[in-house]
């Protein structure tokens, strides 16, 4: 799945199955063609229909071929602004954090980073995404 075209002929063929739902990575959607575009247009071709089970908040900086992980909120989506279009088109599934860049001190899959360790790391970036949210509307 490279476009967002890729994923909407995948809901045409099994979306009428009530196992069927996307675990929508926003690294993924903003690093196709297209970038920041890409998760604005994912979001409300899916939230509405009840098909996205989970969002994946990580981020990238370009798109590909050039494009490079860097930490939620520096790269070509703003965090809050996903939050409020979740909230907008009645999302009801899971948001999680999803991995960070490889900081120095990484082990070779990124258990552990110096000073402190990788889950700390990612702890730290959900609640700096989720202060950054509370620009977001109130689900009501």
């Amino acid at each position: 799945f490279y476009k967002p075209d890729n994923l909407k002929k995948a809901y045409e063929l099994f979306g009428k199955s009530p196992s069927w739902a996307l675990n929508l990575c926003l690294g993924c959607c903003s690093r196709m063609p297209g970038g920041e575009k890409n998760v604005t247009e994912m979001i409300e071709s899916f939230a509405p229909k009840g098909k996205i089970a989970y969002s994946h908040f990580r981020d990238v900086q370009g798109t590909v071929p050039n494009f490079t992980e860097c930490f939620i909120g520096d790269g070509n989506y703003d965090p809050a602004e996903v939050v409020a279009l979740l909230v907008e088109n009645n999302f009801d599934g899971f948001l999680l954090d999803d991995h960070l860049p490889k900081m120095d001190g990484d082990s070779p899959w990124s258990h552990v980073a110096a000073p402190m360790p990788s889950a700390t790391c990612r702890a730290s970036s959900a609640c700096w995404s989720s202060g950054r949210s509370r620009r977001a509307p109130t689900v009501p």
